[in-house]
Parts: structure tokens; sequence; C-alpha cells
């Protein structure tokens, strides 16, 4: 008989990880994927109380993180947060949202510049200790390394002979391999956060934007692809966003709508009808 996979929902209608899955969540640079691994966080965690972990692998420390969290959360800009430029009605959402936060089950950790054997040990102590269901990698330098010499067609034509080529083949999908088994063996979601390279010909990311990095389509249970039009205007309150479920091994792929709130870096994906109002 079949074992049926324990479903860890998300809150976004169509949109449901699997315990034991390996998902990765791609964009181009500057679209938002910590933002939204965040939104996705804060509506497991502080909504649902599920238990998540968060690993930040690179610049973005704890503390950073709990401040856009905050901001998400309480609805005030980030800005006025980090200047302390904040009315009375402000502080007190700030308060709320830090109680809130406080008694979440969100455990974060930010490890820099560390290899798989260091972030499987964090994996496993958050899951013995808090029981997360679900756990966030972000700015996981390796791949992101990986990305770029594999999608990009003129960084892998003139850097890497064929040769070096096979060898880092073999070590990302060692890498792939081992972060899917870690999944099944902590039973959790594991999600990995992956940066595309710029494509000024191909607004919208694809499959087809991995390049060659194929190892990637074929490990993963799951690839999300974000999207949405990059500005620099920070006077715009909301504009539309999408995410792609190109590959899903257990459900339906296609796109869900929602809309990112520029001022507090949020994504929300209300249902249809919500989105008409």
């Amino acid at each position: 008989m079949e074992m049926v996979q324990e479903i860890v929902p998300t809150g976004i209608s169509g949109l449901d990880f699997h315990k034991g899955d390996f998902v990765i969540l791609a964009s181009r640079p500057g679209i938002g994927r910590t933002s939204l691994a965040l939104s996705l966080s804060a509506e497991l965690a502080v909504k649902s109380e599920i238990p998540v972990g968060y690993i930040s692998c690179g610049e973005l420390d704890a503390k950073s993180i709990q401040r856009k969290l905050l901001s998400q959360i309480a609805e005030v800009p980030l800005l006025k947060i980090r200047t302390e430029k904040l009315s009375d009605a402000e502080k007190e959402k700030i308060k709320r949202a830090e109680q809130k936060l406080a008694s979440a089950p969100l455990f974060i950790d930010d490890a820099p510049n560390v290899f798989y054997e260091e972030i499987a040990c964090i994996a496993q102590r958050m899951q013995t200790d808090q029981k997360i269901q679900m756990l966030f990698i972000d700015e996981f330098a390796f791949i992101g390394e990986m990305v770029s010499i594999f999608a990009d067609a003129d960084i892998y034509s003139d850097c890497v002979s064929e040769y070096t080529a096979q060898n880092l083949r073999s070590e990302l999908e060692f890498t792939l391999d081992e972060l899917k088994s870690l999944a099944e063996r902590l039973h959790i979601a594991v999600v990995l956060l992956a940066s595309l390279p710029r494509a000024a010909e191909e607004c919208e990311p694809s499959l087809k934007s991995f390049g060659r990095f194929l190892a990637l389509q074929r490990k993963a249970d799951m690839i999300l692809l974000l999207h949405r039009e990059y500005t620099n205007d920070f006077c715009e309150t909301a504009h539309t966003c999408k995410i792609t479920v190109a590959k899903n091994n257990y459900g339906k792929t296609g796109d869900i709508l929602g809309r990112f709130i520029v001022p507090v870096a949020k994504f929300e994906f209300p249902t249809e009808e919500q989105m008409q109002r």
C-alpha cells in the first residue's frame, strides 16, 4: 500500500507542500525571493502555528530577518522600523507584531558561507528540538555559483572546460541528492531559494532559465518560479505578481496570481474573488 505524504498547508490556494519534498523557489535577482519565503514562514508559523526553520546562509543575519518579519506582520514600512521614525499607532502595531513573533514556532539561524554538512546539522537540531515541519534555506552560496555557471552560456563556454564541468555537475548532483535525502530523512519539506541570472530578452522565468542546470530540475519534487514587474518606485503601494508552479510531482502545475505590497515587501495571494475587490 502506497504511503500518503502528509501535507504542510501554505495558506495559498493551490499551493501545498508535502513532508519529505525537496522544493526549489527561484526568481531573477531583486524580485523578492527572500520576502516571499518570509511571507510563507509568517503564514505558517504565526498564523497556523506550524513549526518552521529558516537558515540564512548569506549576508542577511537573524536580526535583519526579524526586522523584515516585523515589517510584514505589523504592516509598517521597514525603513520606518530601521530609523525608528514611528507614530504612536505604528509603535503599537510593532509591539503586537513582536508578541506574535516571539510566541510563534519560527526558528531562525544565520550561518554565512556554510557547506551542506553544516546546513544538515542545523536542520537536524531544529527538527529534533523544535519539531519543524518545513525548512527554508536562503542564499546557499554553492548553489548560487552553480546557477551562474550552468545557466549562463557565456560563462559556461568561456570559463569551464568539459573536464571541470563534469566535476562541477557531479558535485552539484551530490549536494542536491543530499538536500533531497535530508527532506526525506527528517520528514520535512525543504525549500531551497535559488537566484536565476538576469535575462533582458526573457522577462518571465521558466524551466529553460536554468540552462544547463538540469540536475536541479530532475532532483526537485516541486519547482516554483516567482515573477513580478521590477520597479524602483517605492511610492507604489502594490502591484501584481505570480508564482508559477513549473513542476509538481504530487499535484497541479500553473500560475498562482497575487500582489506584492511594496512598502512592507510582503506577498499576498488572495482568492480570485478577493483580488477583484
